[in-house]
């Protein structure tokens, strides 16, 4: 009998371990769900992928990469294309500080979409998210804030969610693309981060589409070049920040943490919320503030 203890034991500690190890790799890692800024996959190490630097004024840094391969898009779990961020060392509400955020979007808005529209194409605005949530509602604050009737050949419009209309946006977009002959589609949606210092202050644009809702895990039809036929620009700013990143980092800054040790503090403090994400009290002057910055980029660039 003393035998079998010690077996079963012996067999139910390998069994543990095994566990701790596995709920490790869901949990602790980040490089384990995908996140939506594409620099943030980069600073986590390990992808070899050139990011130029360039600072734009005072309090503006731009940071651009590019997917150039299948292997590279591996790597870091995007399709392939540019990836361009603008990072803000000041305070968005701040007059100057938003207006040279402003410009920054701008110029890169103008550079992206060069090679893609020539002469009067059309163009397509979608705004991504629930206009009743304010940490989803960037893409329609954006939509809202346009006055495309100032441009001839600019449309605009709230694709809504899926939950509430039944339909996916790249099919709603796509529809318009076919009846409107569209050239170009620029997408406009929020993003969560692993990094909480780049809630408001970071926004990313890019020319290889959106998959709208990959921060919840309930991803929709993505919206790209191969999806509608015409070329993508999509642009978001995070608003929110996974919790799970926060409490993977104070347990890496404690040190010294074993894996079992880890996984109990995570089971501790998140238990089923995982996948929580979390948004600053701030969150409507500051979803409002990066609709404007947005908006003002986009008229700026298309609406003359």
């Amino acid at each position: 009998m003393l035998v079998y203890t010690n077996i079963k034991n012996k067999n139910w500690q390998q069994k543990k371990q095994h566990f701790f190890k596995f709920a490790h790799n869901i949990f602790m890692k980040s490089d384990n769900f995908r996140v939506d800024m594409a620099i943030e996959e980069v600073e986590k190490g390990g992808n070899a992928v050139e990011v130029r630097e360039k600072k734009l004024g005072e309090h503006v840094v731009r940071r651009s990469l590019v997917v150039k391969d299948e292997e590279e898009a591996k790597a870091l779990r995007r399709d392939k294309g540019k990836y361009v961020t603008v990072d803000v060392t000041g305070s968005i509400f701040e007059k100057a500080v938003k207006n040279n955020v402003i410009s920054a979007l701008k110029e890169v808005l103008v550079e992206m979409s060069a090679s893609k529209i020539r002469g009067k194409g059309k163009i397509l605005i979608a705004g991504l998210g629930n206009r009743k949530v304010s940490a989803d509602s960037i893409g329609t604050r954006v939509v809202d804030n346009l006055s495309v009737l100032k441009s001839d050949g600019v449309y605009a419009l709230s694709t809504g969610i899926f939950s509430a209309t039944g339909l996916e946006s790249a099919d709603v977009i796509r529809a318009i693309v076919k009846e409107k002959r569209i050239s170009l589609v620029v997408v406009v949606d929020t993003l969560a981060t692993t990094k909480i210092g780049r809630i408001f202050n970071s926004f990313q644009v890019t020319d290889a589409g959106l998959e709208p809702g990959s921060a919840t895990s309930k991803c929709r039809e993505k919206i790209c070049f191969k999806s509608i036929s015409v070329p993508v620009i999509a642009i978001g700013v995070p608003t929110c920040l996974y919790a799970r990143s926060i409490v993977a980092d104070s347990i890496k800054m404690a040190g010294n943490v074993s894996v079992a040790k880890s996984y109990d503090i995570m089971h501790e403090l998140l238990r089923d919320k995982i996948s929580t994400l979390l948004t600053p009290k701030e969150i409507e002057e500051g979803t409002r503030v990066c609709a404007e910055i947005i908006s003002g980029a986009i008229s700026g660039c298309f609406i003359k």
